[in-house]
């Protein structure tokens, strides 16, 4: 239903951008992910249009302690590229620790979830930073002055990007996704 890259059941893991442009341009697939998230959502006692809780709740509502599910949905809305849900998600998140989980973290078993909280779009750079950029001409790679490919200084650097070696070996920091091999 919300379909991630590194699933516990690789049959179903979206593995390549191609695979996520693939289900975006399904019109009637994407119109019934979204309406999946906002109803999972729902269950949870959030409304993700008004981006706020649904009072009163009905009976069977409210949040389950399902943190894995929840940071599923989130990875799958960063990787899908879905702006307003995605936010509209994690504010959900950060109530969630603020009141029910007392600010405690998101964790499966012993695994910390807590990116959950800090996904952000877009998560490729289509735009060169508004450094001085320099073009390569041996490999059509735009570099800034530090030497970083266009991926700024790896502390400022958005969630996502490539930094450092991976992005002066590849400079693919512009076409950066989770899916790439």
């Amino acid at each position: 239903m919300f379909p991630i890259d590194d699933g516990s059941m690789p049959e179903f893991n979206v593995t390549s951008e191609e695979h996520v442009a693939q289900l975006k341009s399904e019109r009637e697939w994407l119109l019934g992910y979204r309406e999946g998230v906002r109803l999972a959502l729902a269950a949870w006692g959030w409304d993700t249009s008004l981006e706020k809780r649904i009072v009163p709740l009905q009976q069977g509502m409210g949040w389950s302690d399902w943190d894995v599910r929840l940071s599923k949905i989130i990875r799958s809305l960063f990787l899908f590229e879905e702006t307003q849900l995605l936010n509209s998600v994690q504010a959900f998140a950060r109530e969630l620790q603020k009141n029910e989980k007392k600010q405690e973290g998101f964790f499966y078993g012993r695994i910390n979830l807590q990116e959950l909280l800090y996904f952000q779009l877009p998560r490729r750079v289509h735009e060169p930073h508004e450094e001085a950029k320099e073009l390569n001409a041996s490999d059509g790679c735009i570099a800034d002055h530090d030497g970083s490919n266009g991926a700024g200084a790896a502390a400022a650097a958005p969630v996502g990007a490539i930094t450092g070696a991976a992005a002066d070996a590849e400079c693919t920091n512009d076409n950066y996704s989770p899916l790439a091999a």
